[in-house]
């Protein structure tokens, strides 16, 4: 929930055009109208228009209109492009869209003539902005695209800045985060250059946001401190509202609630003072909230009730879920669990009727756990259902839609590249037309008694230059067969990529449903229990060998980036002891754990997967009523993971094919049959020199194997 609030946040705080570089003294630039000549007044109207384009939208209007008027009498046609393609963008603000779509044809028609390319860099940035204005991101890829590039060409870095900030924020819209981060902080030294210090305060705020998503919260909070100053230079109290719920959302998820309610404790009295309701209720709600955390319940009821005295809330769909969730929360809180139920359905039919299945899915998840609390094994089923298809339908658009914007934006931009190239050669080849023809000429004149010769050197011309046009025609063709390979091979690997993630999706479900299968009181015969772990058993397996082949393919595309973070020896022996028990239980294994809590800084997914196939191995090849021993010991530099077990062991040939390519292919089944992945052991090798650790495999044939972990305990 707190993350779509965030979204719909951020997306009125994306579509940056106007942007003020400094703070302006507004009389001190009327008076400049008065002072200055007819001609330069256009930059004092530019000015204007800049600084009232956000805060007050009739002013700027205003002022484009005489811009307009002032840049048609004297012919500054940059300045015309930029009046015409603002008043598209305000009146698309003031909602207007039929006055905004043929201010934006004015402008279109402004640039079919022959202009200045400052025209054409304006004109591409505000028709960019429109595009992403109305939501066609692939359009608006291709003209901010093509502003970025005159901006470079001109050295203009105020321009450069803002398109850089304008292509993150399309990506940021279509959830493309690492690439939406990219062009922010490519952005910043530009308007950083440029003085633009509200650009500056937009990236810095975006940036934040995108960190808190990721999870990564600490460096998401140093930003949202950035952006805070500057939204204090520029005085945009609504600015510093959002960044101070945003920033309290980040405290929350650190569970350090009485910072958070600070934070939402000013940001209610911006948005009280400056009486906007939406804010104003979205704030008390997230109050509630935080008081909720912190026990303190009857200031939590009373700040619900003031939400609920909006006579606004049922104008604002996502506000009232947002409400019915704290309620819902409250309740559970209490103990009162058919409350919490009554709420949750009442969200329920709310996210149905604005089709907001984002917020439904998580209140299907909620009303399965609530009703789970109640025993109501069937409902939770059904709830746990419902919210799976959805998961798989949000996804399935989620994917379709992507991979849409990516092919669409990408045929664009090379449509617009293979045009800019013909256009280019066409240019080349009636240049080199135009010669011979002069040359033909002349050769005509001065050889009119040598016909003969003329005619065979005019016909050897015109053969030199077909085999030029076949020879640029052969070239078109050969870079078109080049971008195909090229493509073909991306479009494998994202196949690869999705697949491999879309048969986790059901098995997930599968394991989710078996678990809570096993927990019903309705399932009694001992054979039917049986039957539903054996399924969920396979299901473990079959998640873990996609795991195993997932990691193989980055390792093998050099796409394996270990993601660090601070992790105790105890919790991943808990995971591994939690994950075997079954397993072992069927071939009578006990697992002896060994070894004091230690910390470590390394990738958890990793060293899971790491930790699964070798233990898995020891367990496989053991006999039935054996002992696994886990075992972990501390030196200066390292931890020490040591997995002994006396099971059948391996052969010389065997210890010897780990250390090749080969070594996936060295396999064999366990002693009760047991199936094998193919890449276990090698593949363990490969996690770990990519952590920066290292494997040592110690085993002889029929007497069991022991296999040493070397894991460093920091990065670096």
């Amino acid at each position: 929930m707190w993350e779509t609030i965030t979204r719909y946040i951020a997306i009125v705080l994306l579509l940056l055009v106007g942007l003020q570089t400094k703070g302006l003294n507004v009389d001190s630039l009327r008076n400049q109208l008065h002072a200055s000549d007819s001609e330069h007044q256009s930059g004092v109207y530019e000015r204007l228009l800049e600084h009232f384009f956000y805060n007050h939208p009739d002013s700027a209007i205003h002022y484009s209109y005489l811009l307009l008027a002032n840049s048609e009498v004297y012919q500054q046609d940059s300045m015309q492009v930029k009046a015409l393609m603002s008043l598209g963008l305000l009146y698309y603000l003031k909602g207007d869209p039929d006055k905004a779509i043929s201010y934006i044809h004015k402008g279109d028609a402004s640039v079919s003539a022959e202009v200045s390319p400052r025209s054409i860099l304006t004109y591409n940035f505000y028709k960019g902005a429109y595009k992403l204005y109305i939501s066609e991101l692939d359009s608006a890829l291709v003209y901010l695209d093509r502003s970025l590039s005159l901006a470079k060409q001109l050295q203009d870095v105020k321009f450069t800045g803002r398109s850089l900030l304008n292509i993150g924020n399309v990506y940021w819209f279509n959830g493309h985060y690492t690439l939406a981060l990219r062009y922010y902080q490519q952005s910043i030294e530009y308007l950083e250059k440029a003085s633009d210090v509200r650009g500056r305060l937009y990236v810095l705020f975006n940036i934040a946001n995108i960190y808190r998503i990721k999870e990564e919260i600490r460096q998401g909070i140093e930003y949202y401190n950035e952006a805070l100053k500057l939204a204090l230079q520029v005085q945009d109290k609504i600015m510093q509202g959002s960044i101070m719920n945003n920033k309290a959302i980040s405290y929350a998820s650190l569970n350090q609630s009485d910072s958070a309610l600070y934070l939402v404790n000013k940001a209610l009295d911006i948005y009280t003072d400056m009486d906007i309701s939406k804010q104003i209720m979205q704030t008390q709600c997230n109050k509630a909230r935080y008081l909720i955390d912190l026990d303190q319940l009857d200031s939590a009821t009373y700040y619900l009730n003031l939400v609920q005295q909006h006579k606004e809330l049922d104008q604002y769909p996502r506000e009232h879920v947002n409400y019915l969730f704290v309620k819902a929360n409250f309740s559970k809180v209490q103990g009162n669990y058919p409350l919490a139920i009554h709420y949750l359905n009442k969200a329920l039919e709310l996210t149905g009727r604005y089709y907001q299945d984002d917020n439904k899915l998580e209140v299907l998840e909620l009303l399965s756990d609530a009703e789970a609390k109640m025993k109501n094994w069937q409902k939770a089923y059904a709830y746990s259902n419902a919210a799976s298809q959805i998961q798989d339908s949000i996804y399935n658009i989620k994917k379709t839609d992507e991979m849409a914007f990516l092919q669409k934006a990408f045929e664009l931009m090379r449509q617009e590249k293979e045009t800019e190239l013909l256009k280019t050669r066409s240019q080349l080849l009636e240049v080199e037309l135009d010669k011979e023809k002069h040359s033909l000429v002349s050769m005509v004149v001065v050889s009119v008694l040598l016909g003969l010769l003329t005619l065979v050197i005019f016909n050897a011309m015109l053969n030199i230059r077909q085999k030029k046009k076949e020879l640029v025609k052969s070239n078109i063709q050969l870079i078109n067969s080049n971008e195909e390979l090229v493509q073909a091979n991306a479009v494998k690997n994202k196949l690869f990529s999705v697949l491999s993630h879309d048969l986790k999706s059901p098995l997930s479900s599968i394991v989710s449903m078996t678990s809570l299968m096993e927990l019903s009181p309705t399932i009694t015969d001992s054979s039917d229990l049986e039957m539903v772990h054996a399924v969920g058993e396979s299901s473990n397996m079959m998640l873990s060998f996609i795991d195993n082949t997932l990691f193989w393919f980055k390792k093998m595309h050099g796409n394996l980036k270990p993601d660090y973070q601070p992790l105790s020896m105890e919790f991943l022996m808990d995971e591994i002891d939690y994950w075997f028990q079954s397993f072992s239980k069927q071939k009578n294994i006990s697992l002896l754990f060994r070894g004091e809590d230690i910390s470590i800084v390394s990738d958890k997914n990793i060293l899971m997967v790491l930790l699964r196939n070798v233990v898995s191995n020891a367990i496989k090849f053991s006999n039935v009523g054996d002992q696994v021993t886990i075992s972990w010991t501390s030196t200066e530099e390292h931890v020490v993971l040591k997995v002994k077990d006396n099971g059948i062991g391996m052969s010389q040939e065997q210890l010897e094919a780990l250390n090749k390519q080969e070594g996936i292919n060295q396999f064999a089944n366990g002693t009760n049959g047991e199936t094998s992945t193919g890449l276990g052991l090698f593949l363990c090798q490969e996690l770990l020199h990519s952590i920066g650790g290292q494997m040592l495999v110690q085993s002889k044939q029929g007497e069991g194997t022991e296999v040493y972990c070397y894991l460093k305990k920091k990065v670096g």
